[in-house]
């Protein structure tokens, strides 16, 4: 490879900063002899650095009923201006029609273009999540799974974040080539800073926008009765609260007098996160059991509570399972269950050596396997393999 490589990242939804397609695989290619832009839409009172590695090129999203096809022609808009030589689709739909269409005119003006396609979400489950019926469910699965089928007929490569997925992908298409990236940290980014200090509080944490699908009301129910108990348990929120979330949170703070019991970061970076996932002692994962929550994962933030030596209480779903199971780091609950959740607490509050034991764990397996430097070489394998190919 001669020229420097153009790799355009495009998405219709995501936070240019997200930290898999930003912190992650674009750092990881730009620092490798890419050159890397995200193409992504614009949100409000977010800085762009100035001096980074990565260029980003965004755009104001449409709220128009016409976006299905403003936001495509946006896209392959900077495609053609930037003359991308592959495009890394990060969405299942609008991004990787972008993608699809661009490298069909590339091909008509004799330019050959690779196209990736990120799927670390299970895209039928992912676009179904908003139904209101069984019915508009399974119709909407129906067609996530047809268009995912045409889709792949164009893509030269797959990235998936788990096992699940890239069954998925592959039973749509066995000739696939799928590769999985786990969505782990890397370890060389964050530092350990010194505690030394004695805390009040036993301190549970979610690191993470919280939603309701998330078990926001069952965490709120959980500290509640800690509360009652007189017992001395925090819940820590690192990430965002919105919207009707925010609005349930702050009614049952007010209401239950929990303002010293519930504490919420709002927005951080990618980089920041990690000094505050220091500040806990356990951290949790009791998402709802929505086809996509179930079928995919594995989440983000058990790998960054892990990288901290910090034990994990998860719902016992299939890829959470496997991984808490072979880390042995953490306990495993039913979903949904507020007893279980308050429980598992309550065992770890209690029992300091085998907290201190399943932390361990999970920090060993993060700093041996389970890191992003080792599926950095994965993701420049793939694609110089990729990229070899006619």
């Amino acid at each position: 490879m001669d020229k420097k490589i153009k790799i355009c990242m495009l998405t219709s939804r995501r936070n240019p900063f997200d930290s898999r397609m930003y912190s992650r695989e674009a750092k990881s290619l730009a620092n490798n002899g890419f050159e890397v832009y995200i193409i992504a839409p614009y949100i409000k009172n977010i800085t762009i650095p100035t001096d980074d590695t990565v260029n980003f090129c965004l755009y104001k999203k449409s709220r128009s009923i016409l976006r299905v096809f403003i936001t495509p022609f946006l896209l392959i808009k900077a495609c053609l201006e930037i003359k991308a030589d592959v495009c890394h689709c990060h969405d299942e739909h609008l991004a990787i029609l972008a993608g699809i269409l661009y490298k069909i005119i590339s091909k008509i003006n004799k330019k050959q273009v690779k196209l990736i396609y990120d799927s670390y979400e299970y895209t039928p489950g992912s676009l179904a999540r908003g139904a209101k019926t069984i019915f508009a469910r399974y119709l909407l699965m129906r067609l996530a799974e047809k268009w995912e089928r045409i889709a792949l007929k164009f893509v030269d490569l797959v990235f998936t974040a788990n096992q699940i997925v890239r069954a998925h992908i592959l039973l749509l298409n066995r000739f696939t080539k799928v590769e999985i990236l786990f969505n782990c940290p890397p370890y060389r980014l964050w530092h350990e800073k010194e505690n030394n200090t004695q805390k009040e509080y036993f301190v549970v944490g979610h690191e993470g926008h919280m939603f309701f699908n998330r078990g926001l009301m069952n965490m709120v129910e959980v500290i509640k009765r800690f509360k009652r108990d007189n017992d001395k348990v925090k819940l820590l929120i690192i990430g965002n609260v919105n919207n009707e979330e925010r609005e349930y949170l702050t009614k049952e703070i007010n209401k239950h007098n929990l303002h010293g019991q519930i504490e919420l970061t709002g927005r951080m970076r990618y980089e920041e996160i990690g000094e505050k996932i220091q500040d806990i002692d356990v951290g949790l994962s009791v998402l709802l059991p929505t086809i996509n929550n179930m079928l995919a994962g594995h989440p983000n933030k058990i790998f960054n509570y892990m990288r901290f030596g910090k034990p994990v209480i998860a719902v016992d779903f299939p890829e959470i399972k496997s991984l808490i199971e072979e880390a042995s780091s953490g306990l495993l609950i039913k979903t949904d269950s507020v007893d279980d959740l308050y429980n598992a607490i309550k065992y770890l509050k209690t029992n300091e050596k085998e907290k201190q034991a399943m932390g361990r764990n999970g920090f060993e397996i993060v700093k041996n396997k389970y890191n992003w430097e080792n599926m950095e070489k994965k993701l420049l394998a793939s694609y110089r393999a990729m990229l070899l190919q006619d």
